[in-house]
C-alpha cells in the first residue's frame, strides 16, 4: 500500500525529547575490546517493608451471556474508560546522544503493542510502560506512520480490540494518551470526517477525522468508540489551513480499515526493524550481548512511570556501553558536577545494571525524589570494597525539563553503604 508522506499541514502528535512538543510545524506557504557481561545473580530481594509494586489487573471477565441476552455495552464514557485506561502505554526512546521521543500507544495481545513509526524512529532504545520493559520495533511503515513493537514479557492491563463498524460522522469518541509530558488523559469529541483527506497523503489509505484535542504525546495512542474499540490510531493535528490560517479541532487518525490490517500482517510475519546502533567509542569495551534490565515500580505517583523510564534509559544505556546517553540523561549542572562523559565512566567500564526498583516517587511540580534500589553487576576491581554483585540504595532527585519534555538526574545520593548481594 502506497502512502505518501506527511501533509505540510500537520503536525506530528509526539513529544520530543530535543524540543517541549517535538513537533515539527510546517508554514504551508513555505516551500574495541570485547567484554563479557557478568552472570546474573538471583533477583533483587526487596525489603518486605517497603511498598509492593502495584498490579494492574484487567478488567474482570464477564460470565458467559446466553444467545438470548445481548451482552452488556458500557452506556457512558466513565464506564468505558474504567474498562480500557489500564491498556494505554506512555512509549520512551532513547538515542546515541540521550533522550529521544516519547509517545503513546496501546497493546493489541499481551506481548504486541501498536504505536506510531515517528515515535521510535531512530532510536537506540525503546520502553514501554509502567515497567519500562525494554522493546524490539517488528514492524514499520513511515509512509503509514506506524509501527509494532513486541515486548518479551506480557503487559499488563486491557487488550485492546480493533473496531468493527466503520466511522460514522458524528460518533462519539475519545482520544488516550500521554500529552505534554504529564500522566494519562482522555479528551471526548467526534468524528468530524470518517473519510478525511488530508491534503498530500494517500488516496488509498483511509483517516479519521476528529475535534478532540491532541496534543504533542498523543502520538500513537488510540482512538475509541464508546464500547471501547479502536477506531483509528491518532498521529497528527492540523496546524494551518491552506492559506496559512490557523486552524482549531482538526485532529486525525490512520483509520482501523487500513491499520488492522497491516497490523495484523506484521504480527503473522514479523518484520524486525533493528535499532540504531551507536558508534563504537574508542577505548570503551563493548558488550558480547543483551544485559537485561529488570524494573519495578511500587509507586502509585502520577510521574513514576515516567521517571523510571528515565532511569531505566539510563541504566540499559549503561548496559550497552553507551555513556554518551546515559549521560545525557542527567542535568546540565550534574554533568558539570560529574566534570565530563569520559571522567564520569571511569569504573563504569565493567558494570552492568541487572535490577531497578523505584520503590517511592514523592514530591510535585519540576522536581521529584525517587527512592530506588539498583543491583549491578562489574569486576571486582570496579565494585566497592572488591564487590562484583552490589545493591544500591540510591536517592535520585529528578527534574523535568521543559525543552526536552522528560525527567532528568539531577542529584544522586546514597541512603546505606552498598551491600553484597
Amino acid at each position: 500500500m502506497a502512502i505518501q508522506s506527511r501533509s505540510t499541514l500537520l503536525v506530528v502528535a509526539a513529544a520530543s525529547a530535543l524540543a517541549l512538543s517535538g513537533c515539527v510545524t510546517v508554514n504551508p506557504n513555505q516551500g574495541g575490546d570485547e567484554q563479557t557481561p557478568p552472570a546474573t545473580t538471583a533477583p533483587l530481594q526487596l525489603d518486605p517493608t517497603t511498598p509492593t509494586e502495584p498490579t494492574l489487573e484487567s478488567p474482570a471477565q464477564a460470565p458467559p451471556q446466553s444467545a438470548s441476552v445481548p451482552p452488556e455495552v458500557p452506556a457512558v464514557w466513565t464506564d468505558t474508560l474504567e474498562q480500557v485506561s489500564t491498556g494505554v502505554v506512555k512509549i520512551s526512546t532513547g538515542t546515541c546522544d540521550g533522550p529521544g521521543l516519547l509517545g503513546s500507544g496501546f497493546p493489541v495481545s499481551d506481548t504486541l503493542i501498536v504505536t506510531n513509526a515517528h515515535v521510535v524512529a531512530d532510536a537506540a532504545a525503546v520502553t514501554v510502560g509502567q515497567a519500562a520493559a525494554t522493546a524490539e520495533i517488528i514492524g514499520y511503515s513511515e509512509e503509514a506512520d506506524l509501527a509494532l513493537l513486541r515486548v518479551a514479557e506480557p503487559v499488563e492491563g486491557h487488550i485492546f480490540s480493533w473496531a468493527e463498524e466503520p466511522p460514522r460522522l458524528g460518533q462519539d469518541v475519545s482520544v488516550l494518551g500521554y500529552p505534554l509530558r504529564g500522566g494519562l488523559t482522555s479528551v471526548q469529541g467526534v468524528v468530524s470526517s470518517p473519510n478525511a483527506r488530508p491534503e498530500g497523503f494517500s488516496d488509498t489509505a483511509r483517516y479519521v477525522q476528529t475535534d478532540a484535542a491532541v496534543n504533542p504525546g498523543n502520538s500513537g495512542g488510540p482512538l475509541v468508540t464508546i464500547d471501547g474499540d479502536v477506531l483509528g490510531v491518532v498521529f497528527a493535528k492540523g496546524v494551518a489551513g491552506s492559506a496559512g490560517t490557523p486552524v482549531e479541532g482538526t485532529a486525525y487518525a490512520l483509520s482501523y480499515q487500513t491499520a488492522q490490517s497491516i497490523i495484523d500482517d506484521w504480527a503473522t510475519a514479523p518484520q524486525s526493524v533493528p535499532l540504531v546502533e551507536c558508534p563504537v567509542v574508542p577505548g570503551v569495551p563493548q558488550p558480547t550481548g543483551d544485559v537485561p534490565l529488570d524494573v519495578t515500580v511500587a509507586s502509585d505517583h502520577e510521574s513514576a512511570a515516567a521517571v523510571a523510564q528515565s532511569l531505566a534509559l539510563h541504566g540499559d544505556a549503561i548496559n550497552r556501553s553507551q555513556y554518551d546517553a546515559a549521560f545525557g540523561l542527567f542535568t546540565p549542572s550534574m554533568q558539570e558536577q560529574m566534570e565530563g562523559v569520559e571522567v564520569w565512566r571511569e569504573g563504569l567500564l565493567t558494570t552492568y545494571w541487572q535490577e531497578l526498583a523505584v520503590l517511592d516517587v514523592s514530591g510535585s511540580g519540576d522536581t521529584l525524589t525517587a527512592r530506588t534500589l539498583v543491583r549491578t553487576t562489574q569486576d571486582a576491581a570496579d565494585g566497592p570494597d572488591g564487590q562484583t554483585c552490589s545493591i544500591l540504595a540510591l536517592d535520585y532527585t529528578m527534574v523535568q525539563d521543559e525543552q526536552q519534555g522528560i525527567w532528568l538526574i539531577n542529584e544522586v545520593q546514597e541512603r546505606e553503604d552498598p551491600r553484597p548481594c
